[in-house]
């Protein structure tokens, strides 16, 4: 079943669009003759509100900017017939772009389209899927930026923490404000099915966060997710200063197998916007962090 828009909420804002878009252009859907080149410039071109013109673009006109910009950046050579080329690349897009919501995208959580090129001068429509996947093992994700050791949100929750093995028994978090899993956006919704899935599966959750940060909504939410599963949650709340000796960053920390020989840690990156990227540390940096946790974490207190 192909992925539909949801046009009862705001459209993505340009964070949301870029962040996404970075990951649909590793597909495989997005690679060669320009295709991952001319979607960026296309979003950008209407970002700068190109198509709200008098009078409004026609399409040899687009085709003639995207060339220009695309010889600009080395991308390639001016076509002999721009009109022709780009009646060709970007069709090709635009069914590239169905066939990959027909496909691997029918889950994702933002869907683009192009508008046809008579009339429509192929403006891309940016609008949240109607239908994203709620079972985390129908995401199929691929990590951002891998090569720089960075992971995108969405891949660290539907195909790290969703998927772990079965012999997991405990996960510990250091959260500076439960953000992640206590607003009430549509990501953090997601990420309490996930933890919820867990406490399911036996899995328990330790939390440590700033005492004061968090709030009593986020916290509710939080412990919502453990309501008659064998999962438990224990929640420590702790001064400031403490949380800074574990983190040293206002971020937040994972640890899928905190009492393992040698345990595996996750940071999330500690920058300014939400859904930011996660980096897996190296051995000694995840033991170093594992031990602080350890020393905020009593080994009898009740859950």
């Amino acid at each position: 079943m192909r992925a539909t828009v949801l046009p009862s909420q705001p459209p993505p804002n340009a964070e949301q669009t870029n962040r996404y878009v970075d990951r649909l252009c590793l597909s495989e859907h997005m690679q060669g003759n320009l295709r991952r080149h001319l979607l960026r410039w296309l979003i950008a071109y209407k970002a700068e509100g190109k198509y709200n013109a008098e009078p409004r673009p026609i399409a040899k006109t687009i085709y003639d900017d995207f060339y220009k910009f695309a010889v600009e950046h080395s991308h390639g050579d001016m076509p002999t017939d721009t009109e022709a080329s780009g009646k060709g690349l970007f069709g090709d897009l635009r069914n590239a772009l169905k066939a990959y919501y027909d496909g691997p995208g029918k889950n994702d959580s933002i869907i683009i389209l192009l508008q046809g090129g008579k009339g429509g001068g192929y403006e891309p429509h940016i609008e949240w899927n109607s239908r994203p996947a709620t079972n985390a093992h129908d995401f199929d994700l691929e990590p951002e930026n891998i090569e720089d050791g960075i992971i995108g949100d969405e891949y660290f929750i539907f195909q790290i923490e969703a998927k772990l093995p079965e012999d997991t028994t405990e996960i510990w978090v250091a959260a500076p404000d439960l953000s992640n899993v206590g607003d009430g956006s549509k990501f953090s919704d997601r990420v309490r099915k996930i933890v919820r899935s867990n406490a399911a599966r036996g899995i328990n959750y330790t939390y440590l966060c700033p005492r004061g940060e968090a709030g009593q909504s986020r916290i509710n939410s939080l412990r919502d997710c453990f309501v008659g599963t064998p999962g438990k949650l224990k929640l420590l709340q702790i001064s400031v200063d403490d949380f800074c000796k574990i983190t040293l960053v206002h971020s937040h920390f994972k640890s899928f197998n905190p009492k393992a020989a040698e345990p595996e840690a996750y940071m999330q990156l500690p920058v300014a916007h939400a859904e930011k990227g996660w980096v897996k540390l190296n051995r000694h940096d995840a033991a170093r962090v594992v031990k602080k946790l350890k020393e905020f974490i009593p080994e009898d207190s009740p859950r």
